[in-house]
């Protein structure tokens, strides 16, 4: 079972800051820092790349279970993609 965060930015440090608080596991099968980083989290490196990234993992059948993390904020072009 593969799970992905996808990130917009650097929001999986501040989500994984956030989880380590409250005391919360790293997701299963990705308990080791270093595979937590390569393999769970696809940092998208902006908002269009994150869409994309997003899309792409929707083709993937491997991937079970996916995060999308954003900034708030709000564009007059935003599209939202749903299958």
């Amino acid at each position: 079972m593969a799970q992905r965060l996808i990130v917009e930015g650097n929001d999986a440090i501040a989500l994984a800051v956030l989880c380590q608080k409250k005391g919360l596991p790293l997701p299963v099968g990705y308990e080791s820092p270093s595979k937590f980083q390569q393999e769970f989290v696809k940092s998208a490196g902006g908002y269009d790349r994150a869409l994309e990234a997003l899309r792409d993992s929707l083709d993937n059948a491997n991937l079970t279970n996916r995060l999308v993390a954003m900034g708030a904020f709000v564009r007059d072009d935003c599209k939202f993609y749903f299958r």
